[in-house]
């Protein structure tokens, strides 16, 4: 299939796989239902569920766009299902470029979630370096650290921004519609926040002597990787390759619509 970008807006008169075979498509639709970029009803969801269950790939430009991403990062269904679970295994409050501390949150859905492709390129490469899931993770993140991570700095987070703007202005609506006090009822009032129920879920979760010690242990052989030139050149070359990609991809953007413009300024002229 054709190399994708950051940038790809399906035609929603067209079909958003194309370029997938059926099966291709079948495995990512099912993949990236657990990994949504924007929140969800259950409705939708259970719509989705369905049609994956009967073997049908649901029109949706949304997963399409972000399996796109994702092979062109190298990665397959398999090892982006793994990318998923091994976060759950990285302690969020260790990394301010982990995914879970920039989730898309509304009150009503299911969150979404973002995917930095220049924080995982590489990723994929060093699973076959011999590292294990969590410890690329771990890697990666780090990575993103030692380069100043700045989520003001990409548009991979701009769906987040934008459903933060306006989360507590809904999560108000909501407390008033179902008359939640603070005072008479300060476990519901409290629960109605998703945000507040995921950070204590977390806390709960990487307070366990089982998750500190996977965290230790795989925090150890990615920092071991890093001694390896091999692993550090061959994650770094990753890297270059995507941003010299999404550049080229800009570029064939602004050319494809200053041309658009320069067409329509002629047609008016005559």
């Amino acid at each position: 299939m054709s190399s994708p970008s950051t940038h790809d807006r399906p035609n929603p008169t067209t079909d958003p796989w194309e370029g997938f075979t059926h099966d291709e498509a079948l495995a990512w639709a099912r993949v990236t239902l657990r990994y949504l970029p924007r929140p969800s009803g259950a409705g939708i969801l259970g719509i989705r569920s369905s049609s994956l269950t009967a073997g049908r790939v649901p029109r949706s430009a949304e997963q399409a766009g972000r399996a796109r991403i994702a092979v062109a990062l190298g990665f397959t269904p398999a090892t982006f299902a793994a990318w998923i679970v091994s976060l759950r295994w990285v302690p969020a409050t260790r990394y301010a470029a982990h995914p879970h501390n920039h989730t898309v949150e509304h009150p009503l859905s299911q969150p979404g979630h973002t995917f930095d492709a220049e924080v995982w390129a590489g990723w994929p490469l060093l699973l076959t370096r011999g590292l294990s899931p969590e410890a690329a993770t771990h890697y990666a993140l780090l990575r993103a650290e030692e380069r100043g991570f700045d989520p003001t700095a990409s548009d991979a987070y701009d769906t987040a921004r934008v459903y933060a703007a306006r989360y507590d202005a809904v999560l108000a609506r909501r407390r008033a519609r179902y008359g939640l006090d603070p005072h008479a009822d300060p476990k519901r009032w409290s629960n109605a926040d998703s945000r507040e129920r995921d950070r204590r879920r977390r806390s709960v979760d990487e307070s366990s002597q089982t998750f500190r010690e996977r965290s230790i242990r795989a925090r150890a052989e990615a920092e071991a990787a890093h001694t390896l030139l091999e692993v550090r050149d061959g994650f770094d070359g990753a890297q270059r390759r995507w941003a010299d990609a999404r550049r080229r991809a800009d570029e064939l953007r602004d050319a494809v619509e200053n041309g658009g413009v320069r067409g329509e300024n002629r047609r008016r002229r005559w």
